[in-house]
Protein backbone atom coordinates (compact mmCIF):
# COMPACT_ATOMS: atom_id res chain seq x y z
CA UNK A 1 0.00 0.00 0.00
CA UNK A 2 2.61 2.86 0.82
CA UNK A 3 4.41 1.52 -2.80
CA UNK A 4 1.40 2.87 -4.27
CA UNK A 5 0.31 5.71 -2.79
CA UNK A 6 4.19 7.01 -3.38
CA UNK A 7 3.90 5.90 -7.16
CA UNK A 8 0.05 7.87 -7.01
CA UNK A 9 1.97 11.08 -5.82
CA UNK A 10 4.87 10.60 -7.84
CA UNK A 11 1.93 10.56 -10.73
CA UNK A 12 0.14 13.59 -9.18
CA UNK A 13 3.75 15.81 -9.12
CA UNK A 14 4.23 14.87 -12.79
CA UNK A 15 0.88 15.62 -13.67
CA UNK A 16 0.86 15.11 -18.10
CA UNK A 17 4.38 13.97 -18.19
CA UNK A 18 3.68 10.86 -15.82
CA UNK A 19 2.64 7.16 -17.07
CA UNK A 20 -0.84 5.63 -16.41
CA UNK A 21 0.28 2.59 -13.73
CA UNK A 22 -1.19 -0.69 -14.41
CA UNK A 23 -1.70 -3.49 -12.14
CA UNK A 24 2.06 -4.48 -12.63
CA UNK A 25 2.73 -1.75 -10.42
CA UNK A 26 0.43 -2.93 -7.53
CA UNK A 27 2.84 -4.01 -4.84
CA UNK A 28 1.45 -7.58 -4.62
CA UNK A 29 1.62 -7.92 -8.65
CA UNK A 30 4.22 -8.41 -11.22
CA UNK A 31 4.73 -8.88 -14.85
CA UNK A 32 6.88 -10.66 -16.83
CA UNK A 33 8.79 -10.27 -20.54
CA UNK A 34 6.05 -12.17 -21.77
CA UNK A 35 3.36 -10.33 -20.75
CA UNK A 36 2.63 -12.59 -17.52
CA UNK A 37 0.70 -10.62 -14.87
CA UNK A 38 0.93 -12.43 -11.61
CA UNK A 39 -0.41 -11.25 -8.18
CA UNK A 40 0.71 -12.89 -4.82
CA UNK A 41 -0.48 -11.32 -1.48
CA UNK A 42 2.07 -12.01 1.56
CA UNK A 43 0.60 -9.52 3.41
CA UNK A 44 -2.95 -9.37 5.74
CA UNK A 45 -5.81 -7.81 4.46
CA UNK A 46 -4.57 -7.33 0.51
CA UNK A 47 -6.47 -6.60 -2.13
CA UNK A 48 -6.55 -6.59 -5.81
CA UNK A 49 -9.08 -4.90 -8.18
CA UNK A 50 -8.62 -6.03 -11.72
CA UNK A 51 -10.46 -3.14 -13.94
CA UNK A 52 -9.86 -2.83 -18.05
CA UNK A 53 -9.06 1.26 -17.60
CA UNK A 54 -7.92 3.65 -15.20
CA UNK A 55 -4.96 3.93 -12.55
CA UNK A 56 -3.88 0.08 -11.97
CA UNK A 57 -5.42 -1.18 -15.17
CA UNK A 58 -4.23 -4.83 -16.59
CA UNK A 59 -2.39 -4.72 -19.29
CA UNK A 60 -4.05 -4.76 -23.01
CA UNK A 61 -1.48 -7.28 -23.69
CA UNK A 62 -1.56 -9.52 -20.94
CA UNK A 63 -1.39 -13.15 -21.91
CA UNK A 64 -2.09 -14.86 -18.50
CA UNK A 65 -3.58 -13.32 -15.05
CA UNK A 66 -2.92 -15.31 -12.01
CA UNK A 67 -3.68 -14.11 -8.41
CA UNK A 68 -2.49 -16.35 -5.33
CA UNK A 69 -3.68 -15.70 -1.32
CA UNK A 70 -5.42 -12.58 -1.20
CA UNK A 71 -7.85 -11.42 1.34
CA UNK A 72 -10.20 -9.50 -1.41
CA UNK A 73 -10.03 -9.42 -5.12
CA UNK A 74 -13.01 -7.70 -7.38
CA UNK A 75 -13.05 -8.52 -11.19
CA UNK A 76 -15.48 -5.12 -12.58
CA UNK A 77 -17.16 -5.32 -15.19
CA UNK A 78 -15.49 -6.27 -18.79
CA UNK A 79 -11.91 -6.35 -17.05
CA UNK A 80 -10.63 -8.98 -19.58
CA UNK A 81 -12.76 -8.34 -22.49
CA UNK A 82 -10.34 -6.11 -24.42
CA UNK A 83 -7.28 -8.62 -23.38
CA UNK A 84 -6.66 -10.06 -27.11
CA UNK A 85 -3.64 -12.12 -26.10
CA UNK A 86 -5.07 -13.16 -22.95
CA UNK A 87 -5.09 -16.79 -22.69
CA UNK A 88 -5.78 -17.89 -19.48
CA UNK A 89 -6.94 -16.84 -15.87
CA UNK A 90 -6.47 -18.54 -12.69
CA UNK A 91 -7.34 -17.23 -9.23
CA UNK A 92 -6.42 -19.33 -6.00
CA UNK A 93 -6.47 -19.23 -2.15
CA UNK A 94 -8.74 -15.76 -2.43
CA UNK A 95 -10.56 -15.78 0.80
CA UNK A 96 -13.70 -13.09 -0.84
CA UNK A 97 -13.41 -13.49 -4.64
CA UNK A 98 -16.27 -10.90 -5.89
CA UNK A 99 -17.56 -11.16 -9.49
CA UNK A 100 -19.57 -9.19 -11.56
CA UNK A 101 -21.92 -9.46 -14.85
CA UNK A 102 -19.41 -9.68 -17.48
CA UNK A 103 -16.57 -9.82 -15.62
CA UNK A 104 -15.20 -12.81 -16.93
CA UNK A 105 -16.53 -11.97 -20.50
CA UNK A 106 -14.18 -12.51 -23.21
CA UNK A 107 -14.09 -13.01 -27.24
CA UNK A 108 -11.74 -13.34 -29.56
CA UNK A 109 -11.85 -10.22 -32.47
CA UNK A 110 -11.09 -12.95 -34.90
CA UNK A 111 -12.72 -16.36 -34.21
CA UNK A 112 -12.48 -19.60 -35.64
CA UNK A 113 -8.96 -18.93 -37.19
CA UNK A 114 -7.39 -22.57 -38.16
CA UNK A 115 -4.82 -23.28 -36.09
CA UNK A 116 -5.85 -20.37 -33.48
CA UNK A 117 -6.82 -21.10 -29.98
CA UNK A 118 -9.84 -19.66 -29.41
CA UNK A 119 -10.58 -19.79 -26.11
CA UNK A 120 -9.38 -19.21 -22.40
CA UNK A 121 -8.68 -20.99 -19.31
CA UNK A 122 -10.37 -20.06 -16.17
CA UNK A 123 -9.48 -21.50 -13.31
CA UNK A 124 -10.80 -20.75 -9.78
CA UNK A 125 -9.42 -22.81 -6.77
CA UNK A 126 -9.69 -22.98 -2.85
CA UNK A 127 -11.78 -19.69 -2.40
CA UNK A 128 -15.08 -18.10 -1.03
CA UNK A 129 -17.72 -16.78 -3.06
CA UNK A 130 -20.38 -14.89 -2.11
CA UNK A 131 -22.13 -15.48 -6.02
CA UNK A 132 -21.74 -16.06 -9.13
CA UNK A 133 -23.73 -13.24 -11.29
CA UNK A 134 -25.75 -13.62 -14.09
CA UNK A 135 -23.52 -13.50 -17.22
CA UNK A 136 -20.35 -13.35 -15.52
CA UNK A 137 -18.99 -16.11 -17.13
CA UNK A 138 -19.33 -16.44 -21.07
CA UNK A 139 -17.88 -15.89 -24.71
CA UNK A 140 -15.13 -17.45 -26.24
CA UNK A 141 -14.47 -19.91 -23.32
CA UNK A 142 -12.13 -22.89 -23.62
CA UNK A 143 -12.09 -24.54 -19.98
CA UNK A 144 -14.01 -23.78 -16.34
CA UNK A 145 -12.34 -25.49 -13.40
CA UNK A 146 -13.95 -24.60 -9.96
CA UNK A 147 -11.78 -26.73 -7.60
CA UNK A 148 -12.19 -26.11 -3.86
CA UNK A 149 -14.53 -23.18 -3.37
CA UNK A 150 -17.43 -21.95 -1.33
CA UNK A 151 -19.98 -20.65 -3.38
CA UNK A 152 -23.38 -18.87 -1.29
CA UNK A 153 -25.23 -18.92 -4.56
CA UNK A 154 -24.73 -19.45 -8.68
CA UNK A 155 -27.39 -17.19 -10.44
CA UNK A 156 -29.37 -18.26 -13.29
CA UNK A 157 -27.17 -17.67 -16.76
CA UNK A 158 -23.93 -17.31 -14.41
CA UNK A 159 -22.44 -19.76 -17.27
CA UNK A 160 -24.19 -18.85 -20.70
CA UNK A 161 -23.77 -17.74 -24.19
CA UNK A 162 -20.17 -19.69 -24.44
CA UNK A 163 -18.69 -20.87 -27.18
CA UNK A 164 -15.63 -23.21 -28.14
CA UNK A 165 -15.76 -24.72 -24.61
CA UNK A 166 -14.25 -28.14 -23.89
CA UNK A 167 -15.04 -28.94 -20.04
CA UNK A 168 -16.55 -27.64 -17.24
CA UNK A 169 -15.06 -29.27 -14.15
CA UNK A 170 -16.26 -28.65 -10.88
CA UNK A 171 -14.26 -30.67 -7.73
CA UNK A 172 -14.41 -30.52 -3.89
CA UNK A 173 -16.71 -27.78 -3.90
CA UNK A 174 -19.68 -26.63 -1.17
CA UNK A 175 -22.56 -25.13 -2.95
CA UNK A 176 -25.67 -23.75 -1.52
CA UNK A 177 -27.79 -22.66 -3.66
CA UNK A 178 -27.90 -22.66 -7.59
CA UNK A 179 -31.10 -21.25 -9.52
CA UNK A 180 -32.66 -22.35 -12.38
CA UNK A 181 -30.66 -22.54 -15.64
CA UNK A 182 -27.37 -21.45 -13.93
CA UNK A 183 -25.64 -23.58 -17.35
CA UNK A 184 -27.76 -22.29 -19.99
CA UNK A 185 -27.76 -22.51 -23.81
CA UNK A 186 -24.09 -23.56 -24.86
CA UNK A 187 -22.23 -26.89 -26.46
CA UNK A 188 -18.70 -28.36 -25.06
CA UNK A 189 -17.18 -31.46 -24.83
CA UNK A 190 -17.65 -32.93 -21.05
CA UNK A 191 -19.01 -31.85 -17.79
CA UNK A 192 -17.25 -33.37 -14.63
CA UNK A 193 -19.41 -32.73 -11.24
CA UNK A 194 -17.35 -34.57 -8.46
CA UNK A 195 -16.61 -35.00 -4.71
CA UNK A 196 -19.15 -31.59 -4.17
CA UNK A 197 -21.84 -31.17 -1.58
CA UNK A 198 -25.02 -29.45 -2.86
CA UNK A 199 -28.02 -28.44 -1.37
CA UNK A 200 -30.82 -28.97 -3.84
CA UNK A 201 -30.34 -29.41 -7.75
CA UNK A 202 -33.03 -27.62 -9.30
CA UNK A 203 -35.00 -27.81 -12.62
CA UNK A 204 -32.92 -27.06 -15.24
CA UNK A 205 -30.14 -25.98 -13.51
CA UNK A 206 -28.28 -27.64 -16.77
CA UNK A 207 -30.19 -26.19 -19.58
CA UNK A 208 -29.66 -26.92 -23.31
CA UNK A 209 -26.67 -27.70 -23.09
CA UNK A 210 -25.30 -30.00 -26.26
CA UNK A 211 -22.67 -32.54 -25.14
CA UNK A 212 -20.74 -34.47 -27.18
CA UNK A 213 -18.41 -36.84 -24.48
CA UNK A 214 -19.14 -37.60 -21.00
CA UNK A 215 -21.42 -36.29 -18.39
CA UNK A 216 -19.35 -37.75 -15.11
CA UNK A 217 -21.70 -36.87 -11.65
CA UNK A 218 -19.14 -39.00 -9.24
CA UNK A 219 -18.71 -38.84 -5.07
CA UNK A 220 -21.37 -36.47 -4.38
CA UNK A 221 -23.33 -35.47 -1.66
CA UNK A 222 -26.82 -34.02 -2.73
CA UNK A 223 -30.05 -33.24 -0.47
CA UNK A 224 -32.66 -33.48 -3.39
CA UNK A 225 -32.23 -33.48 -7.27
CA UNK A 226 -35.38 -32.51 -8.88
CA UNK A 227 -37.20 -32.98 -12.22
CA UNK A 228 -35.37 -32.39 -15.63
CA UNK A 229 -32.01 -31.19 -13.28
CA UNK A 230 -30.28 -32.03 -16.26
CA UNK A 231 -31.33 -30.88 -19.55
CA UNK A 232 -28.59 -32.68 -22.48
CA UNK A 233 -28.22 -33.62 -25.78
CA UNK A 234 -25.61 -35.76 -27.42
CA UNK A 235 -23.96 -37.26 -24.65
CA UNK A 236 -21.67 -40.34 -25.66
CA UNK A 237 -21.86 -41.48 -21.91
CA UNK A 238 -23.37 -40.91 -18.72
CA UNK A 239 -22.06 -42.14 -15.02
CA UNK A 240 -23.88 -41.37 -12.20
CA UNK A 241 -21.47 -43.03 -9.37
CA UNK A 242 -20.89 -43.11 -5.58
CA UNK A 243 -22.99 -40.78 -4.25
CA UNK A 244 -25.45 -39.81 -1.67
CA UNK A 245 -28.47 -38.49 -2.44
CA UNK A 246 -31.30 -38.09 -0.15
CA UNK A 247 -34.07 -37.78 -2.54
CA UNK A 248 -34.03 -38.40 -6.80
CA UNK A 249 -37.66 -36.72 -8.03
CA UNK A 250 -38.93 -38.93 -11.33
CA UNK A 251 -37.31 -38.03 -14.61
CA UNK A 252 -34.31 -35.77 -12.78
CA UNK A 253 -32.31 -36.57 -16.18
CA UNK A 254 -33.70 -35.64 -19.55
CA UNK A 255 -30.97 -36.50 -21.47
CA UNK A 256 -30.68 -37.68 -25.16
CA UNK A 257 -27.71 -39.77 -25.41
CA UNK A 258 -25.40 -41.50 -28.44
CA UNK A 259 -24.45 -44.23 -25.75
CA UNK A 260 -24.66 -45.90 -22.33
CA UNK A 261 -25.62 -45.39 -19.14
CA UNK A 262 -24.28 -46.57 -15.70
CA UNK A 263 -25.88 -45.74 -12.37
CA UNK A 264 -23.65 -47.39 -9.97
CA UNK A 265 -21.72 -47.56 -6.10
CA UNK A 266 -24.99 -44.85 -5.02
CA UNK A 267 -26.60 -44.62 -1.58
CA UNK A 268 -30.41 -43.13 -2.07
CA UNK A 269 -32.88 -42.36 0.52
CA UNK A 270 -36.17 -42.08 -1.60
CA UNK A 271 -36.36 -43.05 -5.30
CA UNK A 272 -39.38 -41.44 -7.08
CA UNK A 273 -40.93 -42.80 -10.13
CA UNK A 274 -39.79 -43.22 -13.24
CA UNK A 275 -36.76 -40.93 -11.68
CA UNK A 276 -34.60 -42.16 -14.74
CA UNK A 277 -37.04 -42.27 -17.52
CA UNK A 278 -36.21 -39.49 -19.19
CA UNK A 279 -33.25 -40.67 -20.93
CA UNK A 280 -33.11 -41.91 -24.15
CA UNK A 281 -31.08 -42.57 -27.36
CA UNK A 282 -31.36 -40.93 -30.54
CA UNK A 283 -33.25 -43.30 -32.38
CA UNK A 284 -30.74 -43.22 -35.24
CA UNK A 285 -28.05 -44.87 -33.22
CA UNK A 286 -30.27 -47.41 -31.67
CA UNK A 287 -31.39 -48.06 -35.89
CA UNK A 288 -27.77 -48.25 -36.68
CA UNK A 289 -26.13 -50.15 -33.02
CA UNK A 290 -29.37 -51.45 -30.88
CA UNK A 291 -30.59 -51.08 -27.65
CA UNK A 292 -27.68 -49.39 -25.76
CA UNK A 293 -26.64 -50.56 -22.42
CA UNK A 294 -28.51 -49.27 -18.92
CA UNK A 295 -26.29 -50.30 -16.08
CA UNK A 296 -27.85 -50.04 -12.53
CA UNK A 297 -25.34 -52.18 -10.11
CA UNK A 298 -24.33 -52.40 -6.28
CA UNK A 299 -26.70 -49.39 -5.40
CA UNK A 300 -28.39 -49.13 -1.91
CA UNK A 301 -32.06 -47.35 -2.03
CA UNK A 302 -34.40 -47.07 1.29
CA UNK A 303 -37.46 -46.49 -0.18
CA UNK A 304 -38.43 -47.31 -3.90
CA UNK A 305 -41.93 -45.85 -5.17
CA UNK A 306 -44.04 -47.61 -7.93
CA UNK A 307 -41.53 -47.55 -10.73
CA UNK A 308 -38.80 -46.15 -9.83
CA UNK A 309 -36.39 -48.32 -11.52
CA UNK A 310 -38.19 -48.36 -14.78
CA UNK A 311 -35.64 -46.98 -18.01
CA UNK A 312 -36.77 -46.56 -21.54
CA UNK A 313 -36.98 -49.63 -23.40
CA UNK A 314 -36.65 -48.31 -26.85
CA UNK A 315 -33.42 -47.45 -26.18
CA UNK A 316 -31.86 -48.98 -23.64
CA UNK A 317 -31.32 -52.77 -22.39
CA UNK A 318 -31.29 -52.86 -18.63
CA UNK A 319 -28.66 -54.76 -16.53
CA UNK A 320 -29.10 -55.11 -12.88
CA UNK A 321 -26.75 -56.42 -9.95
CA UNK A 322 -26.95 -55.86 -6.15
CA UNK A 323 -30.04 -53.78 -5.37
CA UNK A 324 -29.78 -53.48 -2.06
CA UNK A 325 -33.03 -52.32 -0.57
CA UNK A 326 -33.07 -51.16 3.05
CA UNK A 327 -36.00 -52.97 3.98
CA UNK A 328 -36.74 -56.02 6.01
CA UNK A 329 -37.27 -59.10 4.38
CA UNK A 330 -40.53 -60.69 4.39
CA UNK A 331 -42.86 -62.95 2.48
CA UNK A 332 -45.42 -59.59 2.52
CA UNK A 333 -45.56 -58.23 -1.27
CA UNK A 334 -44.04 -55.00 -0.54
CA UNK A 335 -41.81 -55.78 -4.12
CA UNK A 336 -44.53 -56.19 -6.05
CA UNK A 337 -44.08 -53.28 -8.58
CA UNK A 338 -40.67 -54.04 -9.16
CA UNK A 339 -39.46 -55.76 -12.90
CA UNK A 340 -38.26 -58.90 -12.38
CA UNK A 341 -35.16 -58.35 -14.40
CA UNK A 342 -34.63 -55.99 -10.96
CA UNK A 343 -36.84 -58.18 -8.57
CA UNK A 344 -33.72 -61.22 -8.97
CA UNK A 345 -31.05 -58.48 -8.03
CA UNK A 346 -32.72 -57.24 -5.25
CA UNK A 347 -31.24 -58.02 -1.76
CA UNK A 348 -33.36 -57.18 1.61
CA UNK A 349 -32.14 -57.22 5.18
CA UNK A 350 -33.12 -59.87 7.78
CA UNK A 351 -31.28 -59.74 11.14
CA UNK A 352 -28.58 -57.09 9.92
CA UNK A 353 -27.48 -58.98 7.12
CA UNK A 354 -28.01 -58.43 3.66
CA UNK A 355 -29.75 -61.36 1.03
CA UNK A 356 -31.14 -61.80 -2.38
CA UNK A 357 -34.70 -61.33 -2.08
CA UNK A 358 -34.92 -64.29 -4.25
CA UNK A 359 -32.92 -66.79 -2.00
CA UNK A 360 -34.78 -65.60 1.14
CA UNK A 361 -38.20 -66.72 -0.36
CA UNK A 362 -37.24 -69.64 -1.53
CA UNK A 363 -36.05 -70.63 1.88
CA UNK A 364 -38.71 -68.76 4.11
CA UNK A 365 -41.92 -68.41 2.07
CA UNK A 366 -42.64 -72.34 0.92
CA UNK A 367 -44.01 -72.37 4.83
CA UNK A 368 -46.10 -70.11 4.46
CA UNK A 369 -47.60 -70.48 0.99
CA UNK A 370 -48.57 -74.10 2.17
CA UNK A 371 -50.17 -73.01 5.35
CA UNK A 372 -52.14 -69.98 3.52
CA UNK A 373 -53.04 -72.81 0.96
CA UNK A 374 -54.41 -74.78 3.44
CA UNK A 375 -56.23 -72.12 5.28
CA UNK A 376 -57.90 -71.76 1.93
CA UNK A 377 -58.69 -74.92 1.87
CA UNK A 378 -60.32 -75.24 5.31
CA UNK A 379 -62.20 -71.62 4.85
CA UNK A 380 -63.92 -73.07 1.57
CA UNK A 381 -64.83 -76.27 2.87
CA UNK A 382 -66.46 -74.71 5.65
CA UNK A 383 -68.22 -72.54 3.93
CA UNK A 384 -69.27 -75.26 1.51
CA UNK A 385 -70.57 -77.75 4.49
CA UNK A 386 -72.65 -74.73 6.39
CA UNK A 387 -74.18 -74.20 2.23
CA UNK A 388 -75.27 -78.21 2.11
CA UNK A 389 -76.86 -78.21 5.69
CA UNK A 390 -78.54 -75.17 4.95
CA UNK A 391 -80.15 -76.87 1.63
CA UNK A 392 -80.64 -79.90 3.20
CA UNK A 393 -82.99 -77.92 6.05
CA UNK A 394 -84.34 -76.05 2.99
CA UNK A 395 -85.52 -79.07 0.79
CA UNK A 396 -86.68 -80.95 4.41
CA UNK A 397 -88.80 -78.15 5.14
CA UNK A 398 -90.20 -77.94 2.14
CA UNK A 399 -91.33 -81.68 1.68
CA UNK A 400 -93.19 -82.02 4.86
CA UNK A 401 -94.35 -78.74 5.12
CA UNK A 402 -95.09 -77.58 1.29
CA UNK A 403 -93.80 -74.86 -0.92
CA UNK A 404 -94.32 -72.37 2.21
CA UNK A 405 -91.89 -72.24 4.88
CA UNK A 406 -94.04 -70.91 7.15
CA UNK A 407 -95.77 -74.10 8.46
CA UNK A 408 -93.41 -73.62 11.29
CA UNK A 409 -95.13 -70.50 12.11
CA UNK A 410 -96.36 -71.47 15.89
CA UNK A 411 -99.76 -69.16 15.90
CA UNK A 412 -101.05 -69.77 12.03
CA UNK A 413 -100.30 -73.45 11.32
CA UNK A 414 -100.02 -74.97 14.86
CA UNK A 415 -100.62 -78.96 14.90
CA UNK A 416 -103.30 -79.67 18.02
CA UNK A 417 -102.38 -83.04 19.57
CA UNK A 418 -104.93 -84.33 22.29
CA UNK A 419 -103.58 -86.51 24.91
CA UNK A 420 -106.14 -88.68 26.99
CA UNK A 421 -105.99 -88.64 30.63
CA UNK A 422 -104.71 -91.09 32.15
CA UNK A 423 -108.51 -93.37 33.03
CA UNK A 424 -109.90 -93.04 29.94
CA UNK A 425 -106.12 -94.33 28.68
CA UNK A 426 -106.80 -97.76 31.02
CA UNK A 427 -109.95 -97.75 29.71
CA UNK A 428 -109.72 -97.78 26.05
CA UNK A 429 -108.88 -101.64 24.17
CA UNK A 430 -107.79 -101.92 21.15
CA UNK A 431 -108.76 -104.28 19.05
CA UNK A 432 -106.90 -105.67 15.06
CA UNK A 433 -109.37 -107.16 13.29
CA UNK A 434 -107.88 -108.64 9.60
CA UNK A 435 -109.95 -108.37 6.72
CA UNK A 436 -109.64 -110.14 3.28
CA UNK A 437 -109.13 -108.00 0.81
CA UNK A 438 -110.49 -108.64 -2.71
CA UNK A 439 -110.14 -107.46 -6.03
CA UNK A 440 -113.03 -104.84 -6.94
CA UNK A 441 -115.32 -105.15 -9.87
CA UNK A 442 -116.91 -102.72 -11.94
CA UNK A 443 -120.10 -103.24 -14.59
CA UNK A 444 -119.32 -100.66 -17.57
Amino acid sequence: MARRMLLLGAILALGGCGQTLTICDEEACSCDGFSRVSCSCTLPHQEITVRPEGAYKILPSATSLEIYNCSRVYIIPNAIQGLRELKAVKLSGIDSLTLSENSLQWAREFNNIPGLDNGIKISIQKTTMEEIPSYAIKGNIKEVIFDTLIIHKIRSFALSSITDMSMIKITNSTIHNVEAQAFKKFSLGMILIKQNSFKELPSRMFSDLKVSGEFLFDGNSVERIRSSFCIVKGLRKLKFENCNVRIIDGESFRVVMNGPVLIQNNTIGELKAKSFYGISVFKEVTDRQGLMDFEIWNNTVSSLEVNALDVNTTSFKLSTRDLLVDQKCNCNQWYFHIDLTVLNSLLCNFEGQYYLLKDYKDANCAVEKINTALLSVIIISCIAIIAAVVLIIVLLVRKYCGKSIYCLNKKSDRLNVIVPDGKTYKETQLYVVVEKAELLTTNL
